[in-house]
């Protein structure tokens, strides 16, 4: 191995650990590939290499990352490698399951990053501002946001913090034990039925659906959380709930959440003469829900059409903000060039190695897929003590060194894998955050010693 990278001596240590110590590594010049071998001794009394039985299983990038073989001959022995296999064959599986339709690769400017990174976090920003910070006069500035808000299909969403008022996350996890329903129509407006759920997609993997939900939780006797033994009763299910913990991401919130936070609203009497942290005057109700509609229309319109006093709109929109219900009005991509998304769990088995590679896994997370984030979503959920990534696989991406790279932090852990093959209703959010803004880079500023880039304020330019 004194030829061979760096990075490839890597990826073949970490194979060593995480699958056998019986490998070896070979150049293979006619290839050009670092190939990887098993051998097993045939004769356990004799030493000689003769006595040996070799293995192809797959060769080592330039990068580091581990390729397996896609041959049947892998047998069940092989937890580690049978994992691999399995994915590939996953792949496979879904060429007629891509995510939305192929767009041609669009050639980006040179303004485009700056752009969708300013609109992530602020939709509303003026285009005129926007264009101080890109380094464009006024006319010009206007003529390139517009050009980038057409060529990438970009979508205002309003990004909110529904904690503050008693709304936790939640994720839920389907699997049919009979065929799956054939009557998707009806399963997706049984779903919609539910005010909580904002997110419901069908997957193919260990589970046949995954769904995003905002929910009081068991403390609200109405609450999905609360009647899960009623959940899809009409089908004979399995149904896995888990609080969730987000720490990168967003999901937009469905206009029938309203139905559910009308009992925040506060009504003056005696006893209450000032609204609780979590309730909302009437105006301030009216108002957010006419934003989620649409986080970027002019704060007069809103005030003509809900008949609020002039000004009423923009003041309960600098509140907001402040008491923190609501995070930014962002955007969402839809022309991404997304071929899949992928809902990847990883099971903390090992918690020490995941401790010693924690600042791999944050420096991950703020990686850039192109002209959005590598990851869609990330979080903690409690009932497998696990870790959920949303992942969007962009063109060619290959889903097993996105795996690689986690195997990397988590060491031998159990990945489950969904593929999304249809949204039954809401989004998935795919932007460009400012990583000073995100949990990941303050950590890695506050524990790992990294220097602070200079912030941008997008509210106050």
């Amino acid at each position: 191995m004194s030829n061979i990278n760096s990075k490839i001596k890597f990826g073949f240590n970490k194979l060593k650990d995480n699958y056998s110590n019986n490998i070896i590594l070979k150049y293979d010049k006619r290839t050009k590939k670092n190939r990887v071998y098993e051998f097993i001794r045939l004769n356990r009394g004799k030493s000689n290499n003769k006595n040996l039985k070799y293995k192809y299983i797959g060769y080592i990038t330039d990068d580091g990352f581990f390729i397996p073989i896609k041959t049947n001959f892998i047998d069940k022995r092989d937890i580690e490698l049978n994992q691999f296999k399995k994915i590939n064959e996953l792949e496979e599986e879904l060429k007629n399951y891509e995510y939305g339709k192929k767009e041609e690769k669009v050639k980006v400017s040179k303004y485009d990053e700056q752009i969708l990174t300013a609109l992530s976090m602020n939709a509303r920003l003026p285009y005129s501002k926007i264009g101080k910070l890109v380094g464009l006069e006024r006319t010009a500035s206007t003529y390139q946001v517009e050009k980038v808000i057409k060529k990438y299909n970009v979508k205002p969403i309003l990004e909110w913090y529904t904690k503050s008022i008693g709304f936790f996350h939640y994720i839920i996890f389907v699997k049919f034990l009979d065929k799956i329903p054939g009557d998707i129509k009806s399963l997706r407006e049984e779903l919609k039925s539910y005010p909580e759920i904002q997110l419901a997609a069908m997957t193919v993997g260990k589970y046949d659906m995954f769904m995003y939900v905002r929910s009081l939780g068991i403390g609200d006797p109405d609450s999905i959380i609360s009647n899960a033994y009623l959940f899809l009763k009409n089908y004979n299910a399995k149904v896995v709930i888990s609080e969730f913990d987000l720490e990168f991401g967003s999901v937009p919130l469905r206009d029938e959440f309203f139905e559910k936070l009308k009992d925040r609203i506060w009504i003056k009497d005696k006893n209450h003469p000032r609204p609780d942290s979590n309730q909302f005057t009437p105006n301030e109700f009216e108002f957010l829900r006419e934003l989620n509609k649409n986080p970027t229309e002019n704060f007069v319109d809103i005030d003509r059409k809900l008949k609020f006093d002039f000004g009423t709109s923009r003041f309960l929109y600098n509140k907001l903000l402040k008491r923190g219900i609501i995070y930014r009005p962002t955007i969402s991509l839809l022309n991404n060039n997304i071929k899949q998304i992928a809902i990847i769990s990883a099971k903390l088995y090992n918690i020490k190695l995941f401790n010693e590679n924690i600042e791999t896994l944050l420096y991950e997370l703020l990686e850039k897929d192109g002209l959005i984030d590598d990851y869609s979503l990330m979080g903690d959920y409690y009932t497998d003590r696990s870790e959920l990534f949303i992942k969007p696989l962009i063109s060619n991406e290959n889903l097993d060194e996105v795996l690689l790279k986690l195997r990397q932090i988590y060491g031998k852990t159990k990945f489950d894998i969904l593929i999304v093959t249809d949204t039954l209703f809401g989004e998935f959010v795919f932007r460009r955050f400012d990583n000073t803004y995100s949990d990941p880079y303050k950590i890695l500023v506050k524990n790992y010693n990294l220097k602070q880039d200079k912030k941008i304020d997008y509210f106050n330019l």
